[in-house]
């Protein structure tokens, strides 16, 4: 069965500041501060969605919890694929997970972005609900430029409008 939904998950991070001079005896310290979070465009089929078990699976790879720090899901949509935008769920300078599930794990990948929001490099992993395991990073030869990221960011600045007149200029014509 084709993969023709797309998953997007939004979790939330926190750390526990309390928990850094904390010696490991009697009750950790608690001080715990939001710190943001991912988000996740897992592929998915029409019967991964009406399996509860496929549902398990993803939450348990993604939602973790120590005396130091939390990850949990805090929002899910399904998209079908047809109508899936990257850009309609992230900002230019986020990096999105992007996922699959194969034998309740996640197998990952995301985009690496310099300070000029142009992908630089692949990361890869598997993450199950011990953690992150088999990391790779896989560096680009040249700076890959994303239209969409570009445009987003100048329409932040007013400057769509002008966004074409800008690019012509710059390629030199």
């Amino acid at each position: 069965m084709s993969n023709s939904i797309i998953v997007v998950i939004a979790t939330q991070f926190r750390e526990n500041y309390g928990a850094h001079d904390w010696d490991g005896r009697g009750e950790c310290p608690q001080h715990w501060k939001s710190k943001g979070g991912d988000t996740y465009f897992v592929n998915a089929s029409a019967a991964d969605i009406a399996d509860s078990q496929w549902w398990v699976d993803v939450e348990r790879c993604i939602n973790h919890s120590s005396e130091y720090s939390a990850e949990y899901i805090i929002h899910q949509q399904v998209v079908d694929l047809i109508d899936f935008r990257e850009q309609d769920f992230i900002d230019f300078y986020e990096s999105a997970i992007f996922a699959s599930v194969d034998f309740g794990q996640l197998y990952c990948e995301q985009k690496v972005l310099n300070f000029q929001n142009e992908v630089v490099g692949i990361r890869r992993w598997e993450q199950d609900s011990m953690g992150k395991d088999a990391c790779s990073l896989t560096n680009l030869d040249d700076p890959v430029s994303e239209e969409w990221r570009v445009q987003k960011e100048m329409g932040m600045y007013g400057i769509d409008e002008q966004f074409d007149e800008i690019e012509a200029m710059m390629a030199g014509v």
